[in-house]
């Protein structure tokens, strides 16, 4: 499946880099790989989430951080909303 990455996802993603922090870079990629091939399976244990983020899952980065992410099977797109952070802002 194709990745969309959204601004503010790619403003965290920079945020990452200037950290230094190579071991969560190189896990946010394998993430994101993983997420590409399989969805609902796979490294970072894939959750679904509810409420305000019904539709989205989320994958662990760290203790802290998690990747937030919604799959549309019908246009084959994986939209990336959040990088940076635990559930901190409704995703629309």
């Amino acid at each position: 499946m194709e990745i969309f990455i959204t601004d503010e996802a790619k403003e965290q993603f920079r945020y990452w880099k200037k950290s230094g922090n190579k071991k969560s870079i190189q896990k946010i990629d394998n993430l994101l790989e993983s997420i590409s091939n399989s969805p609902y399976k796979g490294i970072g244990h894939p959750k679904p989430l509810c409420d305000d983020y019904a539709g989205c899952w989320s994958r662990k980065i760290d203790g802290k951080n998690r990747i937030v992410y919604r799959v549309d099977e019908t246009k084959g797109v994986i939209y990336i909303y959040s990088v940076l952070g635990h559930y901190q802002r409704r995703v629309e």
